[in-house]
């Protein structure tokens, strides 16, 4: 599974100092939890390039048997099926602050 903060980061600038997520299982439901930390130089004199690396975090999920759960992160729910599909954006991340 990976969290995606939703940030652009600039190569040339930002440095992802944590990226980490976890999933712990509840009988039925699968709490993700993530930390995502970022550092940009201080100063008005530094240039950024314009690219734009998504700020990710990657974590294992529990093996699942084939049942309907519901994912649960930033404060969302999602159900899903085992065996199934799903959107590679499936939920948000809340917003950096």
């Amino acid at each position: 599974m990976q969290v995606d903060s939703g940030v652009c980061l600039s190569s040339s600038c930002d440095r992802q100092r944590e990226a980490s997520c976890s999933v712990e299982r509840r009988g039925r439901e699968l709490h993700v939890t993530s930390v995502l930390r970022r550092q940009r130089p201080d100063g008005a004199e530094v240039a950024c390039t314009d690219d734009c690396r998504r700020e990710l975090a990657v974590c294992k999920t529990p093996k699942l048997e084939v049942e309907t759960y519901t994912l649960m992160f930033a404060g969302k729910a999602l159900r899903f099926e085992v065996p199934g599909k799903l959107d590679r954006t499936i939920l948000e991340s809340p917003p950096p602050g």
